[in-house]
């Protein structure tokens, strides 16, 4: 019984094949199957070089340059701006308490005993009351020396930068601009402080 193996598929080749290609499902020759195999090899050297461009292109890339880390650094900016003004503006609001309203009561009870010296019109009663004024305006200025503050941590949790996908990436772009305009009003967070009034 005689059993002959199929032509070469290549055109004009008329050796018998003595493999088939598995990737391809083809016949071929001794001479075209190792040609066919350097073909397919040959492809690798493009993908080999195209990752090589790719990993240049990765080890000069500067993150810092695209635009979501140039508005992160932006909302990074704003929000310590946010912080900073928050601070001067309770640092202003306990300098005037501790000042200013012990100044208020202080400046009240000496032209009371200005008007007293020149009218000459102590007794002992008013000797007392003033004594009495002095001391809790003393006793003021004491406490407020150390205005108890209550401060609550200012809490920034993961989801206050949500990364976008392409599908989302304008309105999620366009959403943060405003966050970043609301955070440079001061209107995107909140620090929440109670002071106790001693007054």
């Amino acid at each position: 019984m005689n059993i002959s193996s199929p032509a070469c598929a290549v055109a004009k080749c008329e050796t018998s094949s003595c493999a088939k290609c598995h990737c391809c499902e083809t016949d071929l020759c001794l001479d075209h199957l190792k040609e066919h195999k350097d073909q397919l090899n040959e492809k690798l050297i493009p993908i080999a070089n195209q990752i090589n461009i790719i990993l240049d292109d990765l080890e000069h890339f500067d993150p810092s340059t695209t635009p979501s880390f140039i508005h992160l650094e932006q909302w990074h900016i704003a929000a310590h701006e946010t912080i900073d003004l928050f601070y001067r503006n309770m640092q202003t609001k306990l300098h005037e308490q501790v000042r200013n309203q012990p100044l208020e009561k202080l400046s009240t009870t000496r032209d009371k005993l200005n008007q007293l010296i020149q009218r000459r019109g102590a007794t002992r009663e008013i000797i007392a009351s003033l004594n009495n004024d002095i001391q809790l305006i003393q006793q003021q200025i004491d406490r407020l020396r150390n205005i108890p503050i209550n401060l609550r941590p200012l809490v920034i949790d993961d989801s206050i930068i949500i990364s976008s996908n392409l599908s989302n990436r304008v309105q999620q772009y366009n959403k943060n601009e405003d966050d970043l305009a609301k955070l440079q009003n001061g209107t995107a967070f909140q620090i929440f402080v109670t002071v106790i009034d001693l007054f």
